[in-house]
């Protein structure tokens, strides 16, 4: 993967005054995509759960990237609302059409990481990762069809490498990263004609932010370390190029693109392998 990530590698010709709506970008990986649209020129709309921690992000990105003359507006907006419901899909929709007046692009990129083994699952964590990455993908996509099949417009999904064979002590989060592609499929089928373009970013292991916390089986949250294998700076870039390129599949790193062809050569040796590994790839202590 080209680790160049300076607004040169970002197709700048591709962005220069589109909209862009980028769900979950209040920190991480959908702020760095943010930073690196409005260095392209891009109109971003922000996205989150919690408004005082999207504010704040809106007001670092409006201090780099300030109003140009004549405008008084900039280039950046945000919105503060719940995705994973149909109003707070709708609501995201609205707010960007009424601020920008249309909607050129959506990167589904909210989400909600789950680390723990399957016979400790309980429901509030099955529900929370439902919400979270498949029903927060789905619902802003549907709210924004109309406007992207009027623009021939981008849908962007960004998942992860262990969408691709499920993988022991995420077993949740594999399964719903792997309904978000599965759908980013489907609707391919059905608005490809209607000139619109469907894709999905599968990432590796990115790096946190201090703050961020994934839920265990029972559905807590807590903190856990990790080594990364991108950092979100890269994580981004290739979620821009993929979006400039309209590229229907990314898959970001060396280990991904590997796994990828031995899932569909020899599934069950993946299987075997995972299963001897004994969890040790996903296994994290709980720092709560």
């Amino acid at each position: 993967m080209n680790t160049d990530t300076t607004p040169r590698r970002i197709h700048r010709r591709e962005f220069r005054d589109r909209v862009v709506v980028i769900t979950g970008s209040s920190r991480g990986i959908g702020r760095e995509t943010a930073r690196l649209l409005l260095h392209a020129g891009a109109r971003v709309v922000l996205n989150g759960r919690t408004a005082s921690r999207l504010e704040q992000t809106l007001d670092t990105l409006r201090a780099e990237f300030p109003p140009e003359p004549p405008s008084d507006e900039g280039r950046v907006s945000a919105i503060a609302c719940d995705i994973s419901t149909e109003e707070g899909a709708r609501e995201l929709v609205r707010h960007a059409t009424e601020r920008w007046g249309r909607i050129d692009a959506l990167i589904n990129n909210a989400g909600v990481s789950m680390r723990g083994a399957a016979a400790q699952l309980r429901a509030s964590a099955v529900d929370s990762l439902a919400a979270g990455n498949l029903r927060a993908a789905v619902l802003p996509t549907v709210a924004a069809l109309p406007e992207l099949e009027a623009r021939n417009g981008r849908v962007l999904f960004v998942s992860t490498v262990a969408a691709i064979h499920g993988f022991p002590g995420v077993s949740l989060y594999s399964a719903t990263k792997a309904a978000v592609h599965t759908f980013a499929e489907a609707l391919d089928a059905e608005v490809r004609g209607a000139g619109v373009t469907v894709g999905v970013v599968m990432l590796g292991f990115v790096e946190n932010d201090p703050e961020k916390t994934t839920l265990g089986a029972d559905g807590t949250a807590f903190h856990h370390e990790r080594r990364a294998m991108q950092t979100q700076a890269q994580a981004a870039a290739a979620i821009a190029t993929a979006l400039a390129r309209r590229r229907r599949r990314t898959i970001t790193v060396g280990a991904g693109r590997l796994l990828d062809i031995a899932h569909r050569v020899t599934p069950g040796l993946v299987g075997a392998v995972l299963a001897r590994s004994g969890g040790r790839i996903h296994r994290v202590s709980r720092d709560e």
